[in-house]
């Protein structure tokens, strides 16, 4: 979960960086990106967390 969060992430950044260019060249499409950008980094922080919530679990195990 912890990788999948990470690359969600990163979609969520290159989607951000489209849709300012997209605001810069007048593209009407471009407010579509943002709410995708906030979806994308919400899940992917969310994966993320509980992803390295669940290794320090097993790390603690140890």
């Amino acid at each position: 979960m912890k990788i999948t969060g990470i690359i969600l992430l990163i979609f969520a950044a290159l989607n951000f960086i489209v849709g300012i260019i997209g605001v810069f060249n007048g593209i009407g499409e471009a407010a579509r990106k943002f709410d995708a950008t906030i979806l994308l980094g919400v899940i992917g922080g969310v994966l993320y967390y509980f992803g390295n919530k669940k290794s320090k679990k097993k790390e603690n195990k140890k």
